[in-house]
């Protein structure tokens, strides 16, 4: 896979992530992001025919902020990168920790 390749999965994987962490449909989620739903969908079906990519070593890895919004029904989370992601305290805990492995990477 080439750079642009990459660039263009991550791009897709992050949204797979953000869809299912907030809770909306798909279609809700494709409208109010501005993209196609046909190509998240192409995009999950292609993602779950891969092994799941290897979690990073903790000598590499880095902090990620985690607060709660004072009424604790969502947390925020804010990568590395800036990225701030809204998510309910009710989210599964593997849901949780696949969504902050890929803002890690």
């Amino acid at each position: 896979m080439g750079r642009a390749d990459g660039a263009t999965a991550e791009k897709w994987r992050r949204h797979i992530m953000l869809q299912e962490a907030s809770g909306k449909s798909v279609v809700r989620y494709c409208r109010e992001a501005g993209i196609a739903e046909h190509v998240l969908s192409y995009w999950k079906s292609k993602f779950k025919k891969q092994p799941p990519l290897p979690a990073k070593s903790s000598s590499s890895s880095k902090f990620i902020a985690i607060s709660s919004d004072g009424v604790e029904e969502f947390l925020t989370i804010t990568a590395p990168s800036g990225l701030r992601v809204k998510v309910p305290m009710t989210m599964p805990g593997e849901k949780l920790l696949e969504l902050v492995q890929c803002l890690v990477r």
